[in-house]
């Protein structure tokens, strides 16, 4: 059993890339070609930067997390997933020039992982909050993409925007909440895994 932290660190983002890139350029000694790349990451970075959020743990409880970068291309009742129970299913279509981490939504464990009976891959995971509440996330990749990367396994633990793995090239992703959740988002918005809020539980699931 694992229990991941939100320090648990893939190289997915950005930051990581860029600097592998470097050090490779750097070995073979592209000095012209290593400091114009420097120059352009550099100003990429500061014309990007992002000012660090710092959010109270109250605030944090009880809320949903974007599991991946992406656009919400649909929100809907879904009655089939986990023996007929009611879910909102949330469609988040993710582009190939977007990021590709997988985040934890909320703290919770692993009950449950579907896998591609030919193909042995895993297409879903299903989770449970240390309260009982369920939610579930289910994969589908695009004709040329990739399955998604993880090593989660029923009965791993994580803490909510811990990197749980990466979804090469994009894909679509479902992301199942409990019906009776209040929503932040609506179709069309653009959110970003590990930071856009997606939704709260009713306070009497809390």
């Amino acid at each position: 059993m694992k229990y991941l932290t939100s320090f648990f660190f893939l190289p997915t983002h950005f930051w990581s890339r860029s600097f592998a890139i470097l050090f490779i350029l750097f070995l073979f000694s592209f000095w012209e070609v290593f400091l114009a790349v420097s120059l352009v990451i550099l100003i990429t970075l500061f014309l990007f930067r992002k000012n660090p959020k710092r959010e109270q743990d109250s605030l944090k409880k009880g809320i949903f997390y974007s599991p991946i970068n992406g656009k919400i291309a649909r929100i809907k009742k879904n009655e089939e997933i986990e023996s007929g129970r009611v879910f909102k299913e949330i469609k988040i279509k993710t582009n190939f020039l977007d990021g590709y981490g997988l985040y934890l939504p909320m703290t919770s464990e692993v009950s449950k992982v579907v896998y591609d009976e030919k193909k042995k891959k895993a297409l879903s995971y299903f989770f449970k909050t240390k309260e009982g509440v369920d939610f579930g996330l289910t994969f589908k990749k695009k004709l040329l993409g990739l399955y998604p990367i993880s090593t989660l396994l029923a009965g791993d633990r994580g803490v909510r925007q811990a990197i749980i793995g990466l979804f090469p090239l994009g894909g679509t992703t479902y992301f199942y909440i409990p019906e009776s959740s209040e929503l932040f988002v609506r179709e069309g918005e653009k959110v970003i895994a590990g930071e856009s809020l997606i939704a709260s539980l009713d306070k009497e699931l809390i």
